[in-house]
């Protein structure tokens, strides 16, 4: 959708072989006839627009699309990717000459704290604002605490003996 066009040579998601996008950066999606969907991480290809230095974080997710994304001549991929139990190495993903446009086929790439952090400096600096000096809170640990209190809630407040005989169990068979 960031590149010049979406093709569908298979008619996996319309009757529609070609659709323009937002033409951002110089790349083309094919759609194919099955989707990607596996675990993987992956690590920056290049430090354009990022942090330089010693900090090379782990993004960790999942890899999910339809397609692949054939790039231009002069636009590079965003990361080097690795499938869960796979040796081999894959491009994914594009970035801009001045890192201000970023995709990626990555899902979760906000969960990983130390990734995070790069990407939200990357994004104050092209805004012109200073470093943060706050630490990032862990996007996973936060999400299970905010579960938990949830749970803890409801264990509070709801009357699961009415649940309970309304299924006809006893509490301890539960």
């Amino acid at each position: 959708m960031l590149g010049r066009e979406v093709r569908d040579p298979y008619h996996t998601e319309s009757d529609v072989e070609v659709v323009s996008g937002l033409n951002l950066v110089n790349v083309t999606t094919v759609l194919a006839r099955e989707k990607v969907t596996r675990q993987a991480t992956a690590r920056l290809c290049s430090a354009v627009g990022f942090v330089s230095g010693a900090i090379d974080p782990t993004f960790t997710g999942y890899e999910i699309h339809l397609g692949d994304t054939v790039l231009g001549d002069d636009i590079q991929p965003l990361f080097r990717l690795q499938r869960l139990d796979d040796d081999e190495t894959h491009n994914d993903g594009v970035i801009n000459d001045n890192g201000s446009i970023i995709g990626t086929y990555l899902h979760g790439l906000f969960d990983s704290a130390e990734g995070l952090s790069v990407l939200l400096s990357h994004w104050r600096r092209l805004c012109g604002k200073k470093e943060s000096e706050s630490a990032i809170i862990d996007p996973v640990l936060e999400r299970e605490r905010r579960y938990d209190a949830l749970a803890d809630h409801y264990r509070r407040n709801v009357k699961m003996d009415i649940i309970y005989r309304a299924l006809g169990i006893s509490p301890r068979k539960a």
